[in-house]
């Protein structure tokens, strides 16, 4: 994102948060000792979020 809309910024704060309870909840901080299992979780978790985040923030603003 060269210039990210303010729903994009608030999304990958949303994403961000997702992410960072993710790393804490598996007590894992050494990403060379993440299991493939591990990654994909992040990945998962971390786009779930953003892509959530930004319908929430859409249907706020067309709440038809």
């Amino acid at each position: 994102m060269l210039k990210p809309t303010k729903h994009e910024q608030q999304a990958l704060v949303d994403a961000s948060t997702a992410a960072g309870e993710f790393v804490e909840r598996i007590g894992k901080t050494d990403l060379a000792q993440w299991s493939a299992e591990d990654w994909t979780s992040l990945i998962d978790i971390t786009v779930t979020s953003f892509q959530d985040s930004m319908r929430k923030l859409h249907d706020e603003d067309y709440p038809f």
